[in-house]
């Protein structure tokens, strides 16, 4: 028995080792195959052309990778629309006019591993795929807004405003607009005639409205305001300091499309007062669900009634002094204003109402836990607040597009374009003059400045151009402007008397 047995080992011993060494090379080849965890490099220059109302292409860039590139992936506002392209270019269709719409591109490796994602590309569909805007621009006379287009010699411009076909530009349409058609509608300033051609309702901008600071200096009250979150006639449009514009905050800034985040987008602030308290009052708001709907239900979600965010009030009441520093050392401990006024008290407040803290400058700083000597809580200063889910003002005045802040033409009422109120954020404070020293706000005035974020501001009132600064966005996709450091120099809005 013992000798059959060594004569069968002897037998099979050859066969075993083999299968033992080609398990071995089987798992060194399993494990070699799934090494590779390099991601390709980011596709490069991405751009899109034959844009219409329902489509466009877009073309890039080729990516590189440690292995080999086996295709790319197309996303569309974050959602993505194809995966495994193996051309640089790819047909978008199923798109809605009008509407705003952002790009990246993706490489993918035989790993399945992701790069980067590419530049992003943004952009809106125009109103129709006729450049012309039909003879659109020579908008059926609509650009030549009437009469309007001709406007004097504009019209002729008219050839201008055929500049239409001018007007051509995918834009040109803009709608009918036509007569902004090449700018010749516009017709030397005559097409603008009669509003007629640079509005016509075509494209729907030609409302007017600009950033303004002390359109008043607020108003002194006999009747005490209640402080409940809404405005139930008590502020009124001569208590307006400072008027601001719709969807001007970093989320569309530059190449950003960032519209599934809540905005931080200020646009009116009222101030009044009495012998007693000075009472402010502020407008948020969120026209998400007109600039791109597609986020109007991420956005909203995060309105900033429900956030724990912070605010800042800063007061100026002595001419010359106060402190070029915030009170907590905020962005990232640089001066946060350094133009004519300076803040001898700041007030944050979360916006929720959660908290708040009061603190005055002394000898150019503010004071910081000084055990109630100038530095409060605003419950301790006798501050009260409340916000409200409601819009308080008679106009929402903006733009689809931050970039568009500085061009009056492209400013919309956002009320009359569906905007929904409720998504809008209305804030009330009553602050005692004695928490602020007792300033003589009828005979020398007072000054206020308001800003919002966590390191700097993503929005002021006023409006001041250094909250709209640094373009871009972090790898998680927010604007880069939540980070960076800002240095306010526009004149605080003015209350009382002007300086």
């Amino acid at each position: 028995m013992t000798e059959l047995f060594t004569q069968n080992r002897r037998k099979w011993l050859p066969l075993i080792a083999v299968l033992i060494v080609a398990q071995m090379f089987a798992g060194y080849f399993a494990f070699a195959q799934t090494t590779d965890k390099i991601r390709p490099s980011a596709p490069k220059q991405l751009k899109s052309s034959d844009l219409m109302t329902t489509s466009l292409t877009l073309s890039w860039g080729a990516s590189s990778d440690n292995v080999g590139v086996t295709g790319y992936n197309v996303y569309r506002n974050g959602k993505r629309i194809a995966a495994g392209i193996t051309d640089l270019s790819y047909s978008v269709s199923g798109l809605v006019k009008q509407r705003n719409y952002y790009f990246v591109v993706k490489g993918v490796d035989g790993a399945g591993n992701l790069s980067l994602s590419s530049n992003m590309v943004s952009l809106r569909t125009p109103a129709t795929d006729s450049g012309t805007g039909g003879t659109g621009g020579t908008g059926g006379t609509g650009g030549t807004g009437g009469t309007g287009g001709t406007g004097g010699t504009g019209g002729t411009g008219g050839t201008g405003g055929t500049g239409g076909t001018g007007g051509t530009g995918g834009t040109g349409g803009t709608g009918g607009t036509g007569g902004t058609g090449g700018t010749g509608g516009t017709g030397g300033t005559g097409g603008t005639g009669g509003t007629g051609g640079t509005g016509g309702t075509g494209g729907g901008t030609a409302v007017g409205g600009t950033y303004k600071t002390n359109p008043s200096l607020g108003k002194k009250i006999a009747t005490p305001i209640t402080v409940d979150g809404a405005n139930t006639g008590e502020w009124t449009d001569d208590m307006l300091i400072a008027v601001g514009l719709a969807n001007d905050d970093p989320r569309t800034l530059g190449n950003n499309w960032t519209l599934h985040e809540a905005p931080m987008d200020m646009t009116h602030l009222w101030a009044a007062w009495d012998n007693t308290n000075l009472y402010l009052a502020w407008q948020y708001v969120d026209v998400t669900d007109v600039v791109d709907p597609a986020n109007a239900g991420s956005s909203g979600g995060g309105a900033i009634a429900g956030q724990n965010m912070i605010q800042s009030i800063a007061i100026d009441t002595v001419s010359g002094q106060g402190s070029g520093n915030d009170v907590w050392g905020k962005n990232k401990g640089k001066p946060f204003w350094g133009g004519s006024d300076l803040p001898d008290y700041q007030i944050y407040i979360a916006s929720n109402f959660w908290q708040g803290f009061i603190s005055k400058a002394v000898n150019g700083k503010f004071a910081l836990d000084d055990n109630g000597v100038n530095y409060f809580t605003a419950k301790a200063a006798g501050i009260e607040g409340k916000v409200g889910r409601t819009f308080g003002a008679t106009k929402l005045n903006g733009v689809m597009d931050a970039d568009d802040r500085k061009d009056t033409s492209k400013v919309i009422d956002f009320l009359t374009k569906g905007h929904d109120p409720k998504r809008d954020s209305f804030y009330e404070i009553k602050i005692p003059l004695k928490a602020l020293g007792n300033p003589d706000i009828s005979g020398k005035g007072i000054g206020i400045f308001l800003h919002q974020g966590e390191t700097s501001a993503m929005n002021t009132m006023p409006h001041d151009e250094a909250a709209l600064d640094t373009p871009g966005v972090e790898e998680w996709n927010s604007s880069k402007e939540w980070s960076d450091s800002d240095l306010y120099t526009v004149p605080f809005a003015r209350i009382g008397k002007a300086k």
